[in-house]
């Protein structure tokens, strides 16, 4: 991207399990914070930042089959995405569909209860996008 793009911004989103390719991203972008920007998931995945009852209920609205789900039916100590594939199966007889999910709750979430990483992104888009207060030469 970055050879292809040489003028194009980019902020990467990436989920705890991309320890590797953060590392390896942040070599790259240090010296240029000016056009690239990394956000790091400590722990877990995208699904995992969302207050877990409003997950549930965006669950039940796109999988309104069989029976509801409960935030009781998470196991506490296993990540959404783990959690969602057996509780979907069991209570569903649904697979679950990853991208559905985030445009969904992307479009019906109150922007009170957007989580802080999220926001995060949003920021660094609007700063890039902002016009730049200095001249170029």
């Amino acid at each position: 991207m970055k050879s292809k793009y040489p003028e194009r911004k980019i902020v990467c989103f990436l989920d705890s399990d991309a320890v590797k390719e953060r590392d390896d991203i942040n070599r790259v972008i240090s010296k240029e914070q000016n056009k690239y920007r990394m956000v790091f998931i400590e722990n877990g995945t995208f699904e995992d930042l969302f207050d877990l009852s409003y997950s549930v209920e965006i669950l039940n609205y796109l999988y309104t089959e069989g029976v509801d789900i409960l935030t009781s039916d998470f196991d506490p100590s296993k990540d959404f995405l783990s959690n969602v594939k057996k509780i979907l199966y069991h209570k569903k007889k649904a697979t679950f569909d990853k991208v559905l999910f985030a445009q969904t709750i992307a479009l019906r979430i109150h922007t009170d209860a957007i989580p802080k990483q999220i926001n995060e992104v949003l920021n660094i888009v609007k700063d890039f996008s902002s016009p730049t207060k200095f001249l170029k030469n």
